[in-house]
């Protein structure tokens, strides 16, 4: 039992599993890239619909971005291993500290693999909704575009300002978040493509 452990120990050490797995994932991309039908065998949109709706329930419990914390994170990670890397290569072991930042970038690459990854290569939403791809003369771009300037100005004289004329908010942004899952909610009952459970938006730190 003990060499078991030892050797399991080791072998997560390395990463040897993840780095396979990373490896795996990006050839089966490249091999369903282009291919929608292919990719639903493999990976069903249904339970794919499932795992991002019970995570984005779960996240959806804490009042902060996880996802922006979580990128602030993996930035003081990677400076952290770039001072240590330069250490490893004067004290020795640097091949070994290596290898741990490729294990850990791989176990990145599987987990956005499996829950987003692999949303990249299913059917358009052109496609999807049978939209038919239109060239257009310049004329009818410019027409266009004159028609949406004048709805702007209209809609901007709508809008509340500062005593400076700079547009603001009429709610808090926790309420125009909360109205973003109502339009959202609509959206799913006109394309019931976009159906699925989805938690609250929430602000970002850096918004700007």
């Amino acid at each position: 039992m003990k060499k078991w452990s030892e050797k399991r120990k080791g072998l997560l050490s390395l990463g040897y599993l993840w780095i396979i797995m990373a490896v795996f994932l990006f050839f089966i991309r490249l091999w369903v890239k282009g291919r929608p039908d292919l990719l639903e065998k493999i990976y069903p949109l249904a339970l794919n619909q499932k795992i991002t709706g019970a995570l984005s329930l779960v996240t959806g419990m804490v009042p902060i971005s996880l996802g922006e914390l979580f990128v602030y994170l993996n930035l003081i990670l990677a400076l952290i291993f770039a001072v240590f890397l330069g250490v490893k290569i004067f004290q020795g072991g640097a091949v070994r500290h290596l290898l741990r930042g490729i294990t850990y970038v791989s176990l990145l690459f599987v987990i956005f693999m499996v829950i987003f990854g692999f949303n990249y290569e299913r059917v358009s939403v052109r496609d999807a909704f049978m939209l038919v791809r239109t060239n257009y003369s310049v004329e009818e771009l410019y027409q266009l575009n004159e028609a949406l300037i004048t709805q702007a100005n209209a809609l901007r004289q709508q809008v509340t300002e500062d005593d400076d004329g700079v547009f603001r908010l009429e709610n808090s942004n926790q309420q125009v978040l909360l109205s973003s899952k109502e339009a959202f909610s609509k959206l799913q009952e006109d394309y019931p493509k976009f159906r699925g459970t989805y938690g609250q938006a929430k602000p970002i730190l850096a918004s700007e």
